[in-house]
């Protein structure tokens, strides 16, 4: 029985050394709440976490920049020209031209057409026209009024040849009787008038000095018959060259060139186009009437002279028979 104590005795102590070996081997953390919080030991090693393997970044893709085109640096030449109808009530202007470089046609090209009624501050386009395989191209405009525009021709140009675009001034003036009068110019025109009494059409020009300037002047049939009758002065002088004159529908159209800087253009017709009767018609009026009034004098003078001559017949007659 006392064995039995003594073992149970030394299982008490036993047990207790143990519970003290923990003690000191381990410490057990309190939270705010009173619970325990787990803290490993001193020499214990925590489970562990596998590292993740990075997935590989995508390269970025690289947008290729494109090289530049150079500009073309050969020009074409681009030509154009317009003239109007002879009337106002039916008003229009014909315009064309040509697209040619090295002097060869530029065929299938477009080419837009616009027109400025204001010193080119705002421009209206009016055709899109391709050029035929001469290079030629043209189109009808009909302004909406009479009045100073410019015209202008445009190409945007292809790989080998530069854009080209040029501009006509156009002047278009009417007169009382309902003719329409037009320059066509490369040069500025300003104070274009027309004289009924005189026939006289003037104009002047501005261009830059020392370059070729050129006018297409269109002038109603019903107002000259013949254009190589008509008088061309510059600057109050005969020009020292010859004009051209070209019969187009109801016009006819004088050119010339001459050198560029100001200049004042007079043109006469002659005073045989001023009596006809389709130039000026009361004049014909003037005339028959002028005729009419000289026939009836003329008539007049002969009845009397006739009365007169027989009155001193008979008195002659009476004399003799006395």
């Amino acid at each position: 029985m006392a064995n039995i104590k003594l073992l149970c005795l030394l299982a008490i102590l036993i047990t207790i050394s143990n519970g003290t070996s923990l003690a000191t081997s381990s410490t057990l953390t309190l939270t705010q709440k009173g619970n325990i919080a787990y803290s490993p030991l001193v020499d214990s090693f925590p489970f562990s976490t596998p590292t993740p393997t990075p997935s590989p970044s995508p390269e970025p893709t690289v947008t290729p920049i494109p090289t530049p085109r150079p500009e073309p640096t050969a020009k074409p030449a681009l030509k154009i020209d317009c003239k109007s109808s002879a009337t106002e009530s039916n008003l229009k202007v014909t315009l064309t031209g040509t697209l040619t470089y090295n002097k060869t046609a530029i065929p299938g090209a477009s080419i837009y057409l616009s027109f400025s009624a204001d010193s080119g501050n705002r421009w209206e386009n009016f055709s899109l026209v391709q050029t035929r395989s001469d290079g030629g191209f043209g189109a009808l405009w009909i302004p909406n009024a009479t009045g100073n525009y410019l015209l202008n021709a445009q190409w945007e140009g292809n790989s080998t040849l530069h854009w080209m675009n040029t501009t006509v001034n156009l002047s278009l003036m009417p007169d009382s009787a309902g003719n329409v009068f037009s320059i066509a110019s490369n040069s500025s025109i300003s104070r274009l008038n027309y004289t009924a009494a005189t026939q006289t059409i003037s104009f002047n020009t501005n261009g830059t000095s020392s370059t070729t300037g050129y006018i297409h002047v269109c002038i109603p049939k019903t107002l000259m018959k013949d254009a190589q009758s008509l008088k061309v002065n510059i600057d109050g002088k005969p020009i020292a060259f010859a004009f051209s004159s070209e019969d187009q529908d109801d016009v006819w159209v004088i050119s010339c060139v001459y050198t560029q800087s100001e200049h004042t253009f007079t043109l006469q017709i002659p005073l045989i186009e001023i009596l006809s009767p389709a130039t000026t018609p009361w004049i014909v009026i003037v005339i028959a009437i002028a005729l009419l009034i000289a026939f009836g004098a003329i008539v007049v003078v002969i009845r009397r002279r006739r009365r007169t001559a027989a009155t001193v017949a008979s008195i002659l007659k009476q004399n003799r028979g006395q």
